[in-house]
């Protein structure tokens, strides 16, 4: 059986521009991950988009599972250049103080709330911990095979 996921786009954007600057390109890493016994994680895999100045990624990837019954799927949005710059903003974590990578928002999205099929299912899901207002989400499209 196969889940495959495609990461279209998020809107609003969820990174940084600031005139004169860079702007960020963020990437969005996926993981399809089961929770058993309540606190121990079994991974399906993980895949990671191109960075994407405008945040339209339209990229597919394929993970072969058993089943998808408690499975869960994890979305981080981050940014390599961020740390590029000298400015403070709350809610921005950084990773370590050499690679300079910093989470720009993530989300879970439950499998199980969803009818998922062979045919697309497009699903929306709000990213946390931004640190814009604007509420951005990231445009996701599941294709569950089960032969």
């Amino acid at each position: 059986m196969s889940l495959e996921i495609s990461i279209e786009k998020i809107s609003p954007k969820c990174g940084y521009a600031e005139s004169g600057r860079k702007s960020t390109t963020p990437y969005v890493q996926v993981e399809v991950q089961k929770s058993f016994l309540w606190m121990f994680k079994q991974f399906a895999g993980k895949y990671t988009t191109k960075s994407s100045a405008d945040e339209v990624y339209g990229e597919k990837h394929v993970f072969e599972v058993a089943d998808i019954k408690g499975a869960e799927v994890v979305i981080e949005v981050w940014d390599d250049h961020m740390g590029d710059r000298t400015f403070s903003m709350v809610g921005v974590k950084q990773m370590s103080g050499t690679d300079r990578k910093f989470l720009l928002g993530s989300c879970k999205i439950q499998l199980d709330h969803y009818e998922l099929s062979s045919t697309p299912k497009p699903v929306k899901c709000k990213l946390n911990n931004t640190f814009k207002d604007e509420g951005a989400e990231v445009y996701v499209i599941f294709t569950y095979n089960t032969h």
